[in-house]
C-alpha cells in the first residue's frame, strides 16, 4: 500500500467517530415522526446496556 494511504489511514483511525445518531441525518429536509422515534429508541437502548456498546471512540451520543 501506498505510504500515503497508509499514513492517512492512520489519522483518521485516532479521530472520534460520528455519534451513531448522525445516521438519521441528512436524508431527509425534516425527519419524519416515525424516524424521530427511532433515532430515541436508539439512543435509549444504547444508555441502557452502554456494556454492550463501546462509544468510546465516537462523538457523544447527546450530540443531537
Amino acid at each position: 500500500m501506498d505510504l500515503q494511504v497508509l499514513e492517512a489511514y492512520e489519522r483518521a483511525e485516532k479521530r472520534k467517530k460520528p455519534s451513531p445518531v448522525v445516521m438519521f441525518d441528512d436524508v431527509y429536509k425534516e425527519l419524519p415522526t416515525r424516524l424521530q422515534q427511532q433515532r430515541e429508541d436508539m439512543k435509549k437502548h444504547v444508555s441502557r446496556y452502554p456494556d454492550q456498546y463501546p462509544l468510546d471512540s465516537f462523538d457523544p451520543i447527546s450530540a443531537q
